[in-house]
């Protein structure tokens, strides 16, 4: 009798841990979808591919274009282009998951320019733009001029890169950004994260505290990875082997957002390191509890950390059979061309 007292106080405590971490979940996720949500910014938003960026220098915000740009598929422009004679529409940026505007017939792999025209003070002053990583190579010109570029757009002569940039410029009255990308193999082809205008410092303040958060995470967890493998060795105890291993996909996987933000780097291997970091913590952590609570959880476990392995290796394996020019070797993509 005292047994199932037991048992049954466990279960219920158990699933009242579960259903309020699930509503805390939830407030946090909202919290973060009306704090953190781009596209529901209270600055001006473009119409029509056309942005007004009214205020002075010193009050001027920082806009999230997430809106409406222009988007001429299938063409991999420059400013000497007759933009008139190309087929364009407008989108959202990350509306379609690909380059193919929702038609499920082509493919969503290619080129395409993405063009907007901000209307500025009339003073001149310097003016940021901050690109979060595009997928997978892109030109960025600014009223004309070239001022920026991640590896090689050109279909003949394709070198994919992706890093987070910064760039600024001078500009008065009014500036045109096009962004023509191309891209040949990643999941997301294009552009799917929001660019930022405005002020530079304002930018870079923002980018500090994204970068300051990651950081603490990542040394956060490095720390907690470093008391595991030493209580490991002054307990012998398997759990915390098991808690070292879901640190370490936590870390694989947390630490993206950093090597993005210093190193330009190839869509493969990393992406799918990264997914492999990302689909082996489920597992890892079914492991870690039927270590603790001795469930039968773990033909689970293993299921799913083959599930994992194939999963994330079927990315990488889906790239080199593409037959993109050379790329149909592995050794392509450690040769460091």
């Amino acid at each position: 009798m005292k047994e199932n007292k037991a048992n049954k106080k466990g279960r219920k405590l158990l699933w009242g841990t579960v259903i309020i971490t699930m509503i805390l979940s939830f407030m946090f996720f909202y919290v973060l979808y009306c704090s953190n949500n781009k596209y529901m910014t209270r600055e001006e938003k473009a119409i029509h591919g056309l942005l007004y960026a009214d205020g002075s220098y010193e009050s001027f915000p920082v806009y999230y274009l997430s809106r409406e740009w222009e988007y001429y598929p299938d063409a991999l422009l420059t400013p000497e282009d007759d933009l008139d004679k190309y087929y364009f529409r407008y989108i959202s940026i990350g509306e379609y998951g690909g380059m193919e505007l929702g038609n499920s017939e082509r493919s969503p792999y290619g080129s395409g320019t993405y063009r907007l025209k901000i209307m500025l003070p009339a003073e001149q002053h310097t003016y940021g733009l901050y690109l979060p990583e595009i997928f997978s190579a892109y030109n960025l010109y600014v009223d004309g001029v070239l001022v920026g570029q991640m590896g090689n757009p050109d279909p003949d002569h394709y070198v994919e890169r992706t890093q987070n940039r910064m760039f600024t410029f001078k500009a008065n009255t009014s500036l045109e950004i096009l962004i023509a990308v191309t891209d040949k193999s990643s999941a997301s082809p294009g552009i799917q994260s929001v660019p930022v205008f405005g002020n530079p410092l304002k930018i870079n303040t923002i980018r500090g505290i994204a970068v300051f958060i990651n950081s603490s995470v990542f040394t956060l967890i490095i720390l907690v990875l470093a008391f595991s493998v030493w209580a490991f060795f002054k307990t012998r105890s398997r759990a915390n082997v098991l808690f070292a291993g879901v640190c370490l996909c936590v870390l694989g996987y947390t630490c993206y957002p950093l090597l993005h933000t210093y190193l330009a780097l190839r869509i493969q291997p990393w992406f799918s390191v990264e997914m492999l970091f990302y689909f082996l913590a489920f597992p890892a952590m079914l492991l870690l509890e039927y270590e603790i609570t001795g469930q039968k959880y773990k033909w689970m476990a293993w299921g799913g950390s083959c599930y994992s392995c194939g999963r994330s290796w079927g990315y990488a394996c889906r790239d080199f059979c593409r037959g993109n020019g050379d790329r149909s070797s592995f050794l392509w993509y450690f040769s460091g061309n």
